[in-house]
């Protein structure tokens, strides 16, 4: 009989910048030992001085702030819901990885972008959850 390992979410922020009036950050999101069944859930918050306008899906408000939401990719599918980001590792179950390049048409300044990810099981039971890795856009 196989021991039962425990899901695991992590999620950390690699860098930010800002280069001819844009702005950059890339954030790492992994979950292990996930069964099939499971769903994985990437979430963005953010304040409102640098809400997401635009984002497909999202129903951002300028200038306003936002509690955590399911965040999409730009053709507004919910980031865990896309199958490209799993893969099986033989008898630790499936892997969920997203590398998030986040690339902005203009220089974003005074506020923050937070991401998280959760793991949740069939019944809906969350099984696992990530420290928050935060974008900080200010410099």
């Amino acid at each position: 009989m196989m021991p039962i390992v425990a899901r695991v979410a992590t999620c950390r922020t690699i860098g930010v910048q800002h280069e001819n009036g844009k702005s950059f950050a890339s954030v790492h999101s992994l979950a292990s030992h996930l069964k099939e069944t499971d769903r994985v859930i990437y979430e963005i918050a953010w304040d409102a001085a640098v809400a997401p306008v635009g984002h497909e899906g999202m129903h951002v408000v300028k200038n306003t702030a936002s509690d955590f939401i399911v965040d999409r990719s730009q053709t507004g599918e919910a980031i865990g819901d896309c199958r490209r980001h799993y893969r099986h590792d033989g008898a630790n179950g499936w892997i969920f990885e997203f590398r998030d390049g986040i690339e902005w048409p203009e220089e974003l300044n005074g506020g923050r972008w937070r991401f998280r990810l959760r793991v949740v099981d069939a019944g809906g039971t969350e099984r696992a959850r990530s420290a928050e890795a935060i974008v900080d856009w200010n410099h």
